[in-house]
């Protein structure tokens, strides 16, 4: 029997009540080549809100819920305030170079995060790493018409 392998990679948010996104590559570790889905330069804006929506929804549920989490909302929030500067669109130029360069600038507030506070159990690190990992996957992925992609709302 011929089995693949996959590897499921999902970023399911909902980013208004009764709305959600879903951005997800599908890798096959196969001979063929993997297919991936592309969305557009208009929905960068709405995605990048996303992933930010998420960090926070999971930082207010750390909050929550101090008696099980501690302090990790703390140190979420914090990574939350160094990535969100660097992930803010800007209203006119080229958001695909912008966006090429989203990588590069968010490891840079992660080394900066990392310079300047505790973050004993590396909870505000874990953040930074889950928006870089969605910034990436972004930047794959972006690159067709707004009306052939692939979110729903």
């Amino acid at each position: 029997m011929d089995t693949v392998l996959c590897t499921l990679s999902a970023f399911i948010v909902g980013c208004l009540p009764g709305t959600a996104v879903l951005l997800y590559a599908v890798r096959r570790k196969r001979r063929q080549a993997a297919p991936t889905l592309r969305v557009s330069l208009a929905d960068v804006p709405r995605l990048i809100e996303c992933a930010l929506d998420a960090q926070r929804k999971d930082r207010d549920m750390r909050l929550a819920n101090t008696g099980y989490w501690g302090d990790t909302w703390l140190w979420v929030s914090r990574a939350i305030g160094y990535a969100t500067p660097v992930l803010k669109v800007p209203a006119d130029g080229d958001i695909r170079a912008w966006l090429a360069s989203r990588p590069a600038a968010l490891e840079a507030a992660h080394n900066e995060y990392r310079r300047e506070e505790e973050d004993p159990d590396g909870y505000g690190s874990g953040t930074l790493w889950e928006l870089r990992r969605a910034l990436e996957e972004l930047v794959e992925n972006v690159g067709v018409a707004p009306g052939d992609s692939p979110c729903r709302t």
